[in-house]
C-alpha cells in the first residue's frame, strides 16, 4: 500500500489524483488509513522524509501534491464533481 500511495504516472499524478477524479472514495479512504495505520519508521525508510517526519503531514503531503498542471486530488474531486470523494481529502 505504501508503494500505491507513492506511485506516479506521467503528468505528476498519483493513485490519490485518480481516484479522486473517479470518484472512487472508498480507494482514497483505504489510501488514508493505510497512511495512518503505517508504522513511522517505515514510511521513512520506504520515502525518505522529502513528505515530512510525522504521519499526519506525509498524509498532507501526498493530499496536497500538485501534479504537472498544478492540480491536487481535491482539486481534481470538486472538478469532476465527487463531493464524497473530496470529503475524504479534506
Amino acid at each position: 500500500l505504501l508503494q500505491l500511495a507513492r506511485w506516479t504516472r506521467a503528468g505528476g499524478q498519483t493513485a490519490w489524483h485518480i481516484a479522486a477524479r473517479e470518484g472512487h472514495a472508498a480507494v482514497l479512504t483505504a489510501l488514508a488509513d493505510g497512511i495512518r495505520a503505517a508504522d513511522p519508521g517505515l514510511v521513512r525508510a520506504t520515502w525518505g522524509s522529502d513528505l515530512g517526519d510525522t504521519l499526519p503531514t506525509i498524509l498532507e503531503s501526498l493530499v496536497c501534491f500538485q501534479d504537472s498542471k498544478g492540480l491536487s486530488p481535491l482539486h481534481l474531486a470538486c472538478i469532476k464533481g465527487h463531493p464524497e470523494a473530496a470529503g475524504v481529502l479534506m
